[in-house]
């Protein structure tokens, strides 16, 4: 699944003068051509927005189906291309979710592996494979499969 976003933001900086106040507007546009495709349990899962962000030390890599679920990763920002980092539920170099809707109870926590084919620390761009088995977090447990993991992600 690909999606193409456009986002558009307006820097706003206003500065004081005794007499005065000037305020300047820049207008940009970033184009984001972002992928992100799984398997859960065997079906297709498809988002319907990608996104990925840095923070913290971590990019976090997130595919959202619907208004709430969606299949997130975060790994080291500083992951090089080649590198295999294998994580569970509460790894604090690695992680896989997938998450069901606000309950609670519908939160799995993963354990399995990412792997970064490529990684473009001036252009924020990152593309990998993953897969995890993922299990709920609060009784009862349940369990599910995300296979056939991948990405190709602009993160900011």
């Amino acid at each position: 699944m690909k999606e193409f976003s456009n986002i558009f933001y307006c820097f706003l900086i206003i500065i004081s003068f005794p007499s005065k106040e000037i305020l300047i507007c820049e207008y940009s546009e970033i184009s984001l051509d972002n992928s992100f495709f799984a398997k859960l349990d065997g079906a297709a899962f498809n988002p319907t927005n990608i996104t990925g962000i840095k923070s913290s030390g971590l990019i976090s890599i997130v595919g959202r189906r619907g208004s709430v679920e969606n299949i997130g990763l975060a790994f080291a920002d500083n992951i090089t291309a080649g590198t295999t980092v294998t994580f569970s539920p509460f790894s604090s170099n690695a992680r896989g979710q997938y998450i069901v809707d606000n309950n609670p109870s519908n939160i799995f926590g993963g354990t399995g592996s990412v792997t970064i084919i490529s990684h473009n620390t001036t252009t924020k761009r990152v593309k990998g494979t993953f897969s995890f088995n993922a299990s709920t977090l609060l009784p009862p447990i349940s369990s599910r499969s995300i296979t056939e993991g991948t990405f190709d992600v602009t993160y900011l």
